[in-house]
């Protein structure tokens, strides 16, 4: 196994550089995709990070009640506590929560498949120096 020089940024591994003998195309390929990986994760943290995890946790039953209202017209209590305190009405708050909701899974569709992407991509190469140059982004 091939040992490595590591850079951290703010808890998150953003650099393995091999140390000593070139590393197997496994080897590589394992380092690749972690770099990938660990990318993909900071990008989806950092979208979050604002939002106290009680809040977050919240997100799919406002998301359902949201929905409900929109079709149905019935309002939830969640959404009208919610609603009340920021003092919106109850379609102006269902369309934001919707919204929101929406904007989070496109985001989270998008770096899930670039990342998937690249990972099969450096699984495709034949030689660790193939995967070592291999460029990637995620953003």
């Amino acid at each position: 196994m091939t040992e490595f020089q590591e850079t951290w940024k703010d808890g998150i591994l953003v650099e393995r550089i091999p140390i000593g003998n070139p590393p197997s195309l496994q080897d590589a390929i394992a380092l690749k995709q972690s770099e990938i990986t660990a990318a993909a994760a900071a990008i989806l943290s950092a979208a979050i990070e604002p939002y106290h995890s009680g809040e977050r946790n919240a997100w799919t039953l406002k998301r359902l009640a949201a929905l409900k209202f929109q079709e149905t017209g019935i309002v939830d209590p969640l959404l009208q506590i919610e609603a009340d305190s920021r003092q919106v009405s109850i379609a102006a708050l269902a369309a934001r929560i919707i919204a929101k909701s929406d904007e989070y899974a496109n985001l989270q569709a998008r770096i899930v498949g670039l990342r998937e992407f690249h990972k099969g991509a450096i699984e495709r190469l034949e030689t660790a120096q193939e995967v070592i140059d291999y460029q990637w982004s995620i953003e």
